[in-house]
């Protein structure tokens, strides 16, 4: 892109978190993470995490 004389917009993030999501695995925990994260989801997703019988 800047070969092509394109505009290039960037951040530098400091102290962040990052989410590989390109496999399987890594998607599921990046899922799971938010939903127990997340004030509207937190206990019923909790609740049903414990529940789930394998």
């Amino acid at each position: 892109m800047l070969e092509d004389g394109k505009r290039i917009l960037a951040v530098e993030i400091k102290d962040g978190k990052y989410y590989d999501t390109g496999n399987k695995m890594e998607y599921l925990k990046t899922v799971v993470e938010f939903a127990l994260l997340h004030p509207e989801l937190n206990g019923k997703f909790r609740d049903y995490l414990k529940g789930i019988q394998i």
